[in-house]
């Protein structure tokens, strides 16, 4: 039945009956990307040699705090003079983490609505630098990576307290167990979140909002709250609504095309780079956002699209496209 199919179309009707399924695209087919232009992922600046030049936009998207391309690549010898006008460092009344000693995150209270590694190793880092990190969880809705099933012994099922992702990805946390799909479970959450600092989520687009639980309920809990969405798409755009895992985004986003050898159309990681790589720049914006709120008091939310923020790791291939119009070999 497949063989009838166009690739597009296979792709589109999979994803309505939510089946993770996405197309092998180049990079040139990632430049014209119809989810990407209407998000307006992409952004332009002018060079004074170069003139219109077209880039991959941010990996992430505070809501406070937008990101925002200020000017092109510096021509060689031209730091300095940027470095020069770079703004001063906003004084704040309140402790640095330095200054509080330490471990650099004692002191926050994270709430982690993850599974996976896209979300989880965003904890996990957090939990290693001091914070508490209490990750949720439920026996019908356990993180896919407890369903482990040791190579040498498969008679024995899965062995939900050995998965070496699961210990690895979670290690330092605290667990509590809540179904919630059940009211009296949401409300515990709510009050947990009432004591956090920050909450990851990695759940699909809107289902905080179906469980009683996005940002403009959250935000009236706690109005300085930090949440981090982590999604395949983000949380806008035709597509929005898709699912992924780490592999799917890898062929989706041009990735698979571009790495490896030359002789061979396409390479895949086996290890769901778009997952580490989200995570870290997950990571990131939860940290800016940190310093913004000690600096404002001011909590934000912030969306990542786990597609643009592996686009955003090798947009300067994406420049040769937008530039020349054609797909670059590989190296």
């Amino acid at each position: 039945m497949t063989r009838t199919l166009r690739v597009e179309d296979f792709y589109r009707e999979g994803q309505q009956r939510h089946l993770a399924v996405t197309p092998l695209r180049d990079a040139l087919s990632v430049t014209r990307d119809p989810h990407l232009k209407a998000r307006g992922f992409y952004a332009t600046a002018d060079h004074d040699k170069e003139g219109r030049l077209t880039y991959p936009g941010a990996p992430y998207r505070l809501s406070e705090t937008p990101w925002r391309l200020r000017h092109p690549a510096p021509a060689v010898g031209a730091n300095e003079e940027l470095l020069r006008d770079l703004p001063e460092p906003v004084p704040s009344s309140l402790p640095s983490f330095e200054e509080q000693g330490a471990a650099a995150l004692q002191g926050l209270r994270v709430l982690e609505l993850t599974a996976g590694m896209a979300g989880p190793w965003i904890g996990r880092l957090m939990a290693h630098a001091g914070a508490d990190v209490i990750k949720v969880e439920s026996r019908n809705h356990p993180d896919v990576t407890r369903m482990y099933v040791h190579p040498k012994h498969p008679e024995e099922g899965i062995q939900t307290q050995i998965s070496p992702w699961f210990t690895d990805w979670n290690a330092g946390k605290r667990f509590v167990s809540l179904d919630l799909t059940k009211p009296e479970a949401v409300e515990l959450a709510r009050r947990l979140i009432a004591e956090c600092d920050v909450v990851i989520d990695n759940h699909s687009t809107g289902v905080l909002e179906k469980l009683g639980l996005g940002f403009d309920v959250l935000s009236t809990i706690k109005p300085d709250l930090v949440l981090f969405s982590s999604t395949g798409f983000g949380d806008s755009g035709p597509d929005k609504s898709f699912i992924s895992w780490g592999s799917n985004i890898e062929t989706l986003s041009g990735l698979s095309t571009l790495s490896g050898f030359a002789h061979r159309e396409c390479t895949m990681t086996q290890f769901a780079y778009p997952d580490p790589a989200s995570a870290l720049h997950g990571l990131f914006a939860v940290l800016c956002a940190l310093e913004h709120r000690r600096k404002t008091g001011e909590g934000q939310r912030i969306n990542l699209s786990q597609l643009e923020a592996s686009i955003a790791s090798f947009g300067h291939v994406l420049m040769e496209v937008f530039a020349n119009g054609d797909v670059p070999e590989k190296r």
